[in-house]
């Protein structure tokens, strides 16, 4: 992936104000997730090795690789075991990065295998709520099972 040219890189810094941006937010959260071992996510991010690729150490840059942050939507790695880095990061709605998070555990229902509760509440019109309930309850009446 190129780097942006000395005017694309003016023109991303002149637009900032930084510290107040949605953008550096994020970006400083992820900083923080992976290099310093005070912050409370350290554990599941820099201490598993999670890293953020070099060329993002430098915020303009990942403002330009990454584009502005979209209302309401959070940075997300495609793939949970792979670096922050701009093949593996996107935004997404909060409900879609609780989805690929490495916590979620895949549900099946009358042998169909569904990413999460939330996908399987979905696509059979419940809430998420009362399918949750019924895996706790693990009733008679629901064939469904955590994987």
């Amino acid at each position: 992936m190129k780097l942006p040219t000395l005017e694309e890189y003016s023109a991303i810094k002149s637009a900032h104000d930084k510290h107040a941006s949605r953008e550096y937010v994020r970006w400083r959260n992820m900083w923080k997730r992976c290099t310093d071992i005070k912050h409370q996510a350290y554990p599941y991010y820099g201490g598993k090795g999670i890293t953020v690729c070099e060329r993002w150490e430098d915020f303009y840059v990942f403002v330009f690789d990454m584009g502005p942050v979209p209302d309401g939507m959070e940075l997300d790695r495609i793939d949970n075991s792979k670096n922050y880095e701009p093949s593996n990061c996107r935004w997404v709605s909060k409900s879609e990065n609780i989805r690929n998070s490495s916590k979620c555990r895949p549900v099946i229902m009358n042998g169909t295998e569904y990413r999460s509760i939330a996908d399987a509440a979905e696509a059979i019109g419940i809430r998420r709520a009362t399918l949750w309930y019924r895996l706790k309850s693990q009733s008679k009446l629901s064939p469904i099972a955590y994987k």
